[in-house]
C-alpha cells in the first residue's frame, strides 16, 4: 500500500463549522513527522505483545493465528519497520537539521536518495534532504511545457517529462525497483502501477483552480471590490511577469513555464546545489540514460541521470509483462 497523488497534492479549508476540500491543492500536511510517527507505531507493535495480538488478528483475518504465522507476520513487519526507519534516518541524518513542518517536503533529495542509495545499496550515496519546499498545485501541471519547481523536467507531449514526474514520485513515496547487475534484462522489476498512474495523470489533466464561492451569503466570501482592484494592479506592475494570470476557462490549454534564473531571483539555491552533486554510480555506470538512448552514464554522476534510466527502465519493464 502506498501514496497516490492526493497525499501531497489535496488541501482543505475550513471556516467555522464549514469544510472545503481543494483537488489539487498543496497539502498542509507535515510528511516528515508522518514518518517519524509512523515508524514509531509501528515499533510499538513490535515491542508490545497486547498491540502485536491485535495487529495480527486483523492482518492475518482469523480468530486464531498460528504461532508460525504470527512469526512470519512479526518478521516481515520488522523488515518493513527497518526499511522506513533507514528511509528516516538518510533523508534527516542531522538530529539538529530543521524540520520540514507543515506545507514544506524535500520530495527530490528523498527520491534521490530511494534511487542512487537505496536501490544501490550504497550507503554512501545516501545524501540529507535538506532543501523543503512548498508543494505545488496541480492544475496546469499536465498543460506545462516544463514542470518541477527547478524547472529540470520537460514535460511535453513528445518528452518523458510526465513518466519522470510520476514514475520519480512513486519511487519516492516508498516505491520499488530491483536494478538487475548483469545489466542484460532492458526494464527493471518495479512495484509502480502504470495503469494507476495512467488514470490519475488524466485526472491531473482535468483538474482546474478552484472558483471563489462569490455566491454565498458568509462574510468570510464577501469580496471589497475596492481592495480587489487595488492588488489586480499591484500583482499586473510587480508579479504578472513571471506569475501570468491563466484565465479558468483557458487552462486547459499548453502553455509555457517562464524560466527565471537563480541569479535573478536571488531565492535559495540549496535545491538545484544537491541535484548537481556527484554521487557513485554503482549499477547505473555504463548503462544509457534512456536505456536504449541518450548519453551513458559514467562512474560518478549527478541524481537526474539514474533516475531518468530507472523510470523508463520500469516503463520498458511493465510493457514487456504477459497480458
Amino acid at each position: 500500500m502506498g501514496f497516490t497523488c492526493a497525499a501531497c497534492h489535496t488541501t482543505e479549508v475550513t471556516y467555522k463549522d464549514m469544510r472545503m476540500r481543494i483537488d489539487g491543492g498543496p497539502t498542509l500536511a507535515d510528511f516528515q513527522a508522518f514518518n517519524v510517527d509512523l515508524v514509531a507505531a509501528l515499533q510499538s507493535t513490535l515491542e508490545n505483545d497486547s498491540k502485536f495480538e491485535r495487529f495480527a488478528s486483523k492482518v492475518l483475518d482469523e480468530a486464531q493465528p498460528s504461532a508460525d504465522s504470527k512469526q512470519e507476520l512479526k518478521q516481515a513487519l520488522q523488515s518493513q519497520t527497518a526499511v522506513l526507519n533507514h528511509r528516516n534516518t538518510i533523508n534527516v541524518a542531522d538530529a539538529h537539521q530543521v524540520p520540514y513542518g507543515y506545507g514544506r517536503l524535500d520530495a527530490i533529495g528523498a527520491i534521490f536518495n530511494q534511487v542512487l542509495s537505496v536501490f544501490t545499496d550504497d550507503p554512501r550515496n545516501a545524501r540529507a534532504a535538506t532543501a523543503p519546499v512548498s508543494y505545488p498545485f496541480l492544475w496546469g501541471t499536465h498543460q506545462s511545457d516544463y514542470v518541477q519547481w527547478t524547472g529540470f523536467a520537460p514535460n511535453g507531449p513528445l518528452s518523458i517529462g510526465a513518466l519522470i514526474r510520476n514514475g520519480g514520485e512513486v519511487l519516492g513515496v516508498y516505491g520499488k525497483i530491483d536494478i538487475n547487475p548483469s545489466g542484460h534484462d532492458i526494464g527493471y522489476s518495479n512495484s509502480i502501477d502504470f495503469r494507476g498512474l495512467g488514470l490519475l495523470e488524466a485526472r491531473v489533466a482535468q483538474l482546474r483552480s478552484p472558483k471563489w464561492p462569490v455566491e454565498s451569503n458568509m462574510e468570510a466570501f464577501q469580496i471589497d471590490t475596492d481592495k480587489a482592484n487595488q492588488g489586480k494592479a499591484l500583482y499586473k506592475q510587480e508579479c504578472a511577469s513571471c506569475h501570468t494570470v491563466v484565465a479558468r476557462e483557458d487552462e486547459g490549454q499548453n502553455y509555457k513555464a517562464v524560466m527565471t534564473p537563480l541569479s535573478e531571483l536571488q531565492t535559495d539555491s540549496q535545491e538545484i546545489l544537491n541535484m548537481v552533486g556527484l554521487r557513485n554510480a554503482d549499477q547505473f555506470a555504463g548503462r544509457k540514460e534512456a536505456i536504449i538512448a541518450g548519453p551513458t552514464i559514467g562512474y560518478t554522476t549527478q541524481g537526474l541521470d539514474p533516475l531518468v534510466n530507472s523510470v523508463v527502465a520500469v516503463r520498458l519493464k511493465s510493457w514487456m509483462k504477459p497480458r
